[in-house]
């Protein structure tokens, strides 16, 4: 319910807004503040090394394996991958630009996602269940759950500067599916030094539904 929940109705991808697309990338901070949550309340969640992640790696997403990190945070539920094996995050690469469905407005999209961003920060900070819960899938509703319970004290942060690229738009049987780049700086504290997050967010959406809504599905690391 609230703001949030009233944002994140819409149509299918011929009938995209703006509104429909603020909450996009918005789940992608949550789930930033996810980790960082578990990392350490006293630690910027930004400043974060390679052990502090947990890797999730989609089916259209080739030669990547799930990582193992020392956050505790099983990201591998997301996706369901087995855990026969361990990679490592994905290079600090250039992607290939992506052709969108006919309909799509890329820019719209994008200048959605990053009010978004901003829009979910405040909803983690003021840990509002009833607001995440309708904007992310069970398992990853499970995981901010209990991440929320380990989490102490107040939180507070400033989102400094905002870019976001779309990479991947497709249909995969009955859903949508949608993959952002975020690129931020971000700072907790107002005496702390801000810091870098670059991260690839993946997204479903099923695509008959009356009113399709987008969610928060898993996450990748880009490496530094």
């Amino acid at each position: 319910g609230g703001l949030l929940g009233s944002l994140f109705f819409g149509g299918a991808f011929q009938h995209l807004n703006l509104m429909d697309i603020v909450i996009f990338a918005g789940l992608a901070f949550l789930l930033y503040k996810l980790f960082a949550a578990k990392a350490g309340a006293s630690r910027p969640a930004y400043n974060r090394s390679a052990q502090d992640y947990q890797d999730t790696t989609p089916s259209h997403m080739p030669n990547q394996a799930p990582q193992t990190g020392n956050s505790g945070f099983d990201t591998d539920i997301l996706f369901g991958k087995n855990k026969a094996g361990s990679g490592q995050p994905l290079g600090d690469q250039n992607f290939a630009p992506v052709e969108v469905p006919a309909g799509f407005d890329r820019d719209a999209f994008l200048q959605g996602a990053k009010i978004a961003f901003t829009t979910l920060q405040k909803a983690w900070d003021e840990r509002d269940l009833a607001e995440i819960r309708s904007l992310s899938t069970d398992k990853v509703f499970a995981e901010i759950q209990t991440q929320l319970s380990d989490l102490q004290g107040e939180n507070h942060t400033d989102v400094l500067k905002l870019e976001a690229e779309l990479l991947d738009v497709r249909e995969v049987g009955s859903e949508l599916q949608a993959v952002v780049l975020f690129d931020a700086v971000m700072r907790e504290d107002a005496e702390a030094q801000a810091g870098q997050v670059r991260e690839v967010w993946h997204f479903v959406k099923a695509k008959n539904s009356i009113q399709p809504k987008w969610y928060l599905d898993g996450i990748q690391q880009l490496a530094e």
